[in-house]
């Protein structure tokens, strides 16, 4: 029976289909794991070594992210978009730079902690080890980058599933046997290690580049594009982070760790929304390319409502069962963190706009207002989270939080409207 181009255009729609739901299948699980994995290892850490070690790790966790804001440098998005400026050697090649970056940047600052403010040796190697195990993830990033652009999100995010559980695993037979947090640490930045490098070697030569000799003036020009991104995603972790920096100085420990506990719907309502519009930026690309203004208009639209509706369903939750459930969770008292988790998780969606409202300005190329607007971010939390802090405690950086992710939402979302409209009224 002869086949007709109904019947091709119809198996390629099939196709299409099974593939948009094996991506969005794999990313929803990468993006829970990712979501849930500080809150796992809290829980377990707080119960096994308590408290103080749980402060600890709030602190790791916050380091690793702030600084592997420059071990990925916010390439992933810009690398899955080009449109053939720079070969996949060339991202690679400037991957191995930043993760360098990051590490040398890492210890530095783990000795300022132990030499300068008189941190511990096993506060900060923990730190500095937690690090490493982000650098992993940041050179990591740069092989998921090349398999999106491919049309294998799910690879990329199969090794992300397949690494942090590991990780995980490491830290839920090991911590109870040791009882040390930088000793179990060390064993999972050695399961990390290897796992990522066993997954590249399965899946790499699937996606494997021509070899071509790579320019350093290609490097530099891509980091020179790139550099807006890279603070970009720096200032996003440290103004999401100061509270955490603020309260570690003039707080206890203990308080950093009740602070983490209730902070963490923050990332877990940011990172859901950030993996459900991580499918779609391709096409979102694609749109604004050939001036589909509408069409990006109506996937605006439609992600903002869902980030609105995760939100509310998210401060429901906290307003209802919040306290109960993370007091339980974390074998802690937080009742009198009420207000602060109802005031972060509404901030915690603010922030999702903010990410979505980043990402399309990225599409747009339009670097320099996120830069403007984050640096902006950065320095009034600079100046405004030690003050608040010394005044009124952790309400006082939970609303002074709120308050900065507010501003850059209502800029980020005008500038990305006026963009379009301007565009729209050439055709």
């Amino acid at each position: 029976m002869k086949t007709t181009y109904k019947d091709n255009e119809k198996k390629e729609k099939i196709r299409e289909e099974t593939v948009s739901k094996r991506d969005y299948i794999w990313n929803t699980a990468a993006g829970l794991l990712n979501a849930s994995e500080a809150v796992l290892m809290s829980m377990l850490v707080t119960r096994v070594t308590g408290l103080e070690d749980a402060g600890i790790l709030t602190i790791a966790f916050a380091t690793a992210n702030l600084l592997a804001a420059i071990g990925k440098y916010g390439v992933r998005n810009y690398q899955i978009t080009d449109q053939g400026n720079y070969s996949f050697h060339v991202y690679f090649r400037l991957r191995v730079v930043t993760v360098v970056s990051m590490i040398l940047i890492s210890i530095v600052c783990a000795l300022y902690g132990v030499f300068m403010r008189g941190d511990s040796v096993y506060k900060m190697g923990t730190v500095l080890l937690m690090c490493m195990i982000f650098a992993v993830e940041a050179f990591e990033d740069v092989y998921w980058g090349l398999y999106q652009k491919n049309g294998r999100l799910d690879t990329g995010a199969k090794m992300f599933v397949l690494r942090w559980s590991g990780i995980l695993l490491t830290y839920l037979v090991l911590l109870p046997f040791t009882r040390n947090l930088f000793r179990t640490t060390a064993a999972a930045l050695l399961v990390s290690l290897t796992l990522f490098l066993v997954c590249k070697y399965r899946t790499y030569p699937r996606f494997r580049q021509e070899s071509e000799k790579v320019y350093p003036k290609n490097i530099v020009s891509l980091g020179k594009e790139c550099l807006p991104l890279c603070l970009m995603g720096f200032m996003t972790f440290y103004i999401s982070n100061a509270p955490k920096y603020s309260i570690d100085v003039y707080m206890t420990e203990q308080d950093t760790a009740c602070w983490g506990f209730v902070s963490m719907p923050v990332f877990v309502v940011g990172l859901l929304s950030s993996f459900l519009y991580q499918p779609i930026i391709v096409s979102i690309a694609a749109a604004w390319r050939e001036g589909r203004y509408e069409q990006i208009v109506r996937k605006i639209k439609t992600q903002t409502g869902i980030i609105l509706l995760l939100t509310c369903l998210c401060v429901m939750g906290a307003y209802l069962l919040g306290v109960p459930v993370l007091s339980l969770l974390y074998h802690t008292d937080l009742t009198a963190y009420r207000t602060e988790l109802l005031l972060l998780v509404g901030g915690g969606g603010v922030l999702a706009s903010v990410s979505f409202f980043v990402v399309i300005l990225t599409v747009m190329r339009l670097q320099r207002y996120i830069i403007i607007g984050y640096g902006a971010g950065a320095i009034l939390s600079l100046c405004m989270f030690p003050v608040v802090v010394r005044t009124w405690g952790s309400f006082g950086a939970a609303v002074c939080y709120g308050g900065i992710m507010l501003l850059l939402a209502v800029m980020f979302g005008t500038i990305v409207i006026k963009n379009i409209h301007m565009h729209a009224q050439k055709i």
